[in-house]
């Protein structure tokens, strides 16, 4: 250390300790001028360390403080002088280290600058193997994921209807009839054509498979088919237990009242 007789420092040298990587840390410096001219200081140091604040005079006998800072920049320790003038002759030079802390939240795992795989080294709640606090936008675990998708299948939790399962999301095929909305339409999963009508055994859809089939569909008589689900005969149409002519005996099939035709 070599301390120009102009200024006194309260110490022979300024030691930072360990500071992390991406925090900058400020120490005072006392000095005293014991000159008898007011000096005003221009002080400068090397990076990664900073002259924060100077004052700007320094009466004759007069005490102050000169404020530094460090912040780390690499792994190797860090040194460097501190030089001050009175705007022509050099009044104080004086030495100031640091070294830097790898692991600077203490969780056990280092910043990346220091070849660890720490995303916040900052803090110590955040670090690889930490639980993941799903949909807060933090990162927990380090782990690069989007917080807004839990199950990792490329949809957010505003759009996937349930985030903690993969085959579950808009984008999948829908099984139909297993209890499970897979492709998150919201539709009952017992109502494969969209008619509103579910399939039996759940509902009284006969034909789920197309929406033309329905308790509300209207009836097509003597067709074959049984449209409207109701389970009679599609030769039937007065619903009086007998087909109509050609297919059965009722020679008319609109009036109930009138049976099986006579010969």
């Amino acid at each position: 250390m070599l301390q120009a007789p102009d200024l006194v420092a309260n110490t022979s040298s300024l030691d930072f300790g360990a500071v992390a990587f991406e925090a900058r840390l400020e120490l005072p410096l006392g000095v005293n001028n014991p000159s008898d001219s007011t000096r005003a200081l221009r002080c400068t140091v090397a990076t990664p360390f900073a002259v924060e604040q100077t004052p700007s005079e320094l009466a004759p006998g007069a005490d102050d403080v000169i404020w530094l800072s460090f912040g780390p920049q690499a792994l190797d320790p860090a040194q460097a002088e501190l030089s001050c003038t009175d705007g022509a002759d050099l009044v104080l030079l004086l030495e100031v280290q640091g070294q830097t802390e790898p692991d600077g939240d203490q969780d056990g795992s280092a910043h990346p600058y220091a070849g660890g795989d720490d995303c916040d080294d900052s803090n110590p709640e955040i670090y690889p193997g930490a639980t993941e606090i799903w949909y807060d936008g933090i990162d927990q675990d380090c782990d690069g994921a989007n917080d807004q998708d839990q199950d990792g299948d490329g949809w957010t939790v505003d759009k996937d209807c349930q985030d903690t399962e993969a085959t579950v999301n808009p984008a999948a095929t829908e099984i139909w009839y297993d209890g499970i909305d897979q492709d998150c339409s919201g539709g009952s999963d017992y109502d494969q054509d969209k008619d509103g009508f579910d399939a039996e055994p759940w509902g009284d859809d006969c034909r789920d498979d197309s929406e033309r089939y329905s308790p509300a569909a209207t009836e097509i008589w003597y067709d074959g088919v049984d449209l409207d689900c109701s389970g009679g005969s599609d030769y039937d149409q007065d619903l009086d237990g007998l087909d109509a002519d050609p297919w059965g005996p009722d020679c008319d099939d609109t009036d109930p009242t009138i049976g099986a035709c006579e010969a």
